[in-house]
C-alpha cells in the first residue's frame, strides 16, 4: 500500500521533502482523475501487453450466466466507467 504524505496546512517554509521531484510527480497525479477506459483501450493494453487477440464481453451477456460467479470470485471489483 502506497501512502501519499500531504503537506501540513500550518507549515509555512519548504523542505527537501517537498521539493523531491518524486513527491512533486505523486502529489500531481493524485489530483488528476482515474484514467477513462474505452473498449479500444483495453484492447490496445492486452495487445500491447503480448496477446494475439483481445475482446471485451459484457458480464450480464446471456451466453455467460453460468461463468458471473467463476468471473466475479476471480474479479471481485469489476472495472467501472468503461466507454464505447
Amino acid at each position: 500500500m502506497m501512502m501519499i504524505m500531504q503537506k501540513p496546512v500550518h507549515s509555512s517554509s519548504t523542505s527537501a521533502f517537498d521539493t523531491h521531484a518524486t513527491v512533486r510527480a505523486l502529489r500531481a497525479r493524485s489530483r488528476q482523475g482515474p484514467e477513462r477506459l474505452t473498449v479500444g483501450r483495453i484492447r490496445a493494453i492486452a495487445l500491447e501487453a503480448g496477446a494475439d487477440d483481445a475482446g471485451i464481453v459484457s458480464l450480464e451477456h446471456p451466453d455467460l450466466v453460468e461463468e458471473v460467479p467463476h468471473a466475479r470470485c476471480a474479479l471481485p471489483s469489476p472495472p467501472v466507467g468503461v466507454t464505447r
